[in-house]
């Protein structure tokens, strides 16, 4: 069996967005530590970016002043989407195993010849 973690169907700025959400959530109050950045995400320039705007939105916090703005223009067009390749694979042999197995008729479940108790022939015999 295969496990992953992670969000394949992520676009480029996805994750710059669930970030910035969540640097806005501690500007608010509504968490209490400062988002650290994703993992092998932003490039060190945009890290020193982002290290000043926290700078700025602590200190905006601590004086209960309007938060500085996201970066986010300058950060969305550095980013470089490594992933997609990789997401096309999964989510194209995902669909690919579902159809060699799924009949065609839609009252019908599986192809025949699938064991609907091990449809992906996991179970070692």
């Amino acid at each position: 069996m295969v496990f992953f973690q992670g969000h394949p169907e992520y676009d480029t700025i996805s994750l710059m967005k669930e970030y910035k959400r969540e640097v806005i959530r501690y500007a608010n109050h509504e968490r209490d530590d400062y988002p650290p950045f994703p993992d092998n995400y932003f490039r060190r320039q945009i890290r020193a970016i982002l290290d000043e705007h926290k700078d700025q939105v602590m200190a905006a916090r601590g004086s209960k002043q309007a938060m500085p703005p996201f970066p986010e223009e300058l950060v969305a067009r550095t980013l470089h989407n490594t992933w997609h390749d990789t997401a096309e694979s999964v989510i194209n042999n995902w669909i690919g195993k579902v159809y060699q197995i799924t009949h065609s008729q839609r009252n019908l479940p599986f192809m025949q010849g699938i064991d609907p108790a091990d449809p992906l022939r996991l179970r070692k015999k």
